[in-house]
């Protein structure tokens, strides 16, 4: 191949580079939106029924939840109560009023308290932090800003909401979760059964499980790292002249097995939480909803496995791509008809 520079056997080195690296970046990109696309997909399907046999799904959850033993871990549950009004606008004026009148929902702040608990900052969350900071420095730059809007959320009308994404999607009853932080299992409040199992999965492999502090920790990263790989892959340049084992011609030659594995932490947390949470679940509920959720937790699963396959196979089809582009490009530089032709020779003689 080449290196970007001067390079006396191929002084065409940086347009063959450009083509082969937009054409792999090109494909990646696409291939990740496909599988956004079939993960979404997934998780719509993964819906959640009210349980056909119990009026009292939070005594069910109770239930499990005390008889696993993480109570005794010191491991809380919060119901979340859902946002008041019939639409959008009224629900969310009421989340706004409770974060701007915060002591008057003692329970609202006891929730927020343990879903945003004020902790030591991990390395990753430094990293993001500088990021951010970084991106924000010139707030005059949309474009900036709209990225780091879309990497860290974004304040809300009038300061009132500062980066609550989960809070509110809690409240809007299309979320829950476990915050190890806080050691604490996040539902909303409602008949309608939640992923609460899948989550109590989570505190399970957080709290019972050897080694699974440590995954959990790990998983916290989710698909960054994939992603930060895969980009590497397809921009930074490859020199036949290295050996193999450098480390940017061995990211490249093993791109796809490499972002594969980046994301198998979040993988197998997932796994475990729904298998952890349904064998809790199976003794309380009978076979018809316990179907249901082998169903709805198989399919969340399935919106994960695809947004690791479609980053690990963009990267590596990309990497094929942009280098077959690299060839061709310098196959055609290097024709009679892109060559340099010598100058002519018009002196006059006398």
């Amino acid at each position: 191949m080449f290196t970007i520079g001067n390079n006396n056997k191929n002084p065409h080195g940086f347009l063959p580079y450009m083509a082969g690296t937009l054409g792999g970046l090109g494909a990646g990109y696409s291939s990740l939106l496909c599988g956004n696309f079939v993960s979404d997909t997934f998780s719509s399907n993964a819906t959640f029924y009210e349980l056909s046999n119990t009026k009292n799904p939070k005594k069910v959850y109770m239930d499990a939840f005390h008889k696993s033993g993480l109570d005794k871990k010191g491991a809380k549950v919060f119901f979340v109560p859902l946002a008041k009004g019939y639409n959008d606008f009224d629900m969310m004026e009421d989340i706004k009023n409770i974060i701007s009148n915060i002591d008057d929902f003692p329970e609202e702040e006891k929730i927020l308290n343990a879903l945003y608990p004020d902790v030591k900052p991990t390395l990753y969350d430094k990293i993001c932090d500088k990021l951010e900071n970084l991106l924000r420095k010139k707030p005059e730059n949309k474009a900036l800003q709209k990225i780091a809007d879309y990497l860290f959320g974004s304040d809300m009308d009038e300061g009132a909401l500062l980066n609550l994404d989960s809070y509110i999607s809690l409240k809007y009853d299309d979320n829950a979760l476990f915050v190890p932080q806080s050691n604490s299992i996040f539902v909303p409040d409602t008949e309608v059964s939640t992923p609460f199992f899948h989550e109590m999965g989570h505190a399970i492999n957080y709290n019972l499980k050897k080694g699974g502090k440590f995954l959990s920790n790990l998983a916290c990263i989710k698909f960054d790292l994939a992603l930060v790989l895969a980009a590497a892959s397809l921009i930074l340049p490859e020199d036949e002249n290295r050996d193999k084992n450098h480390p940017i011609n061995f990211l490249q030659n093993n791109a796809g097995k490499l972002t594969f594995l980046a994301s198998m932490p979040v993988l197998l947390e997932e796994f475990f939480a729904s298998l952890n949470g349904l064998k809790a679940a199976k003794p309380l509920l009978d076979k018809t909803d316990y179907k249901k959720f082998v169903n709805s937790y198989s399919k969340g699963f399935m919106g994960y496995l695809s947004n690791a396959l479609a980053i690990s196979l963009g990267t590596f089809f990309g990497v094929k791509l942009k280098k077959s582009i690299q060839k061709m490009v310098e196959k055609k530089l290097q024709k009679p008809l892109f060559a340099k032709e010598k100058g002519s020779t018009d002196s006059a003689q006398g």
